[in-house]
């Protein structure tokens, strides 16, 4: 049902952008997340994943532009310890981010926004033992910093690198688990990377 939720999204921006091409841009994005948690006593990008969707963006005046994306993007964390103990923790989002980008050089496109994304799925093992339904609850909805670089290839591709950390805990918990403290309280944080091409309908 939420995979269903999210290709209607998607068909609704792309939508949304044939009807109002003369004053919006807008097309599809495909790239790879490479994600570690904050706060799980691992480190390092070590959890690889697809991120993919549609974007619509608005030229608002010269130079600056408003971008709205519509994404699925797995996140999470893996790790493997000096005993060969394996962690996983996969995450499946729907996000939405909204985006200011600034045309500061030449082609060189600074961006900075917000992201929501909403849970769709889970699952957490440990050396293949399943923990999804005996670890503490993961939070359904989150929001992120975004910032950014974007670089045109020509007149339809352009590459797009981006870095979002959560503003709020995915899983709320204590300093004794190695929770980390943000904003006054503890929990485990998203923390990822992104490149990805985006194509200009």
């Amino acid at each position: 049902m939420r995979k269903k939720i999210f290709f209607l999204g998607l068909f609704c921006t792309l939508f949304a952008y044939q009807s109002f091409s003369q004053s919006f841009s807008g097309g599809i994005l495909a790239g790879i997340a490479a994600s570690q948690v904050d706060g799980d006593n691992h480190s390092g990008y070590t959890k690889a994943g697809f991120a993919g969707g549609g974007y619509v963006s608005l030229t608002v005046r010269e130079k600056w532009t408003l971008q709205m994306d519509l994404e699925f993007v797995m996140k999470g964390s893996h790790a493997t310890d000096s005993l060969n103990n394996v962690y996983a923790l996969n995450l499946n989002y729907v996000e939405v981010p909204l985006l200011l980008q600034y045309n500061f050089y030449k082609k060189y496109i600074a961006q900075i926004g917000l992201s929501t994304a909403t849970l769709i799925s889970h699952k957490e093992t440990s050396n293949s033992y399943d923990l999804t339904d005996v670890s503490p609850e993961l939070a359904k909805q989150n929001v992120s910093l975004i910032i950014g670089l974007r670089y045109p290839l020509g007149e339809h591709f352009t590459f797009d690198f981006r870095a979002s950390n959560s503003l709020q805990s995915i899983r709320k918990g204590t300093a004794a688990y190695g929770y980390i403290k943000r904003f006054g309280k503890y929990g485990q944080y998203n923390n990822l990377l992104v490149l990805s091409m985006f194509y200009k309908l």
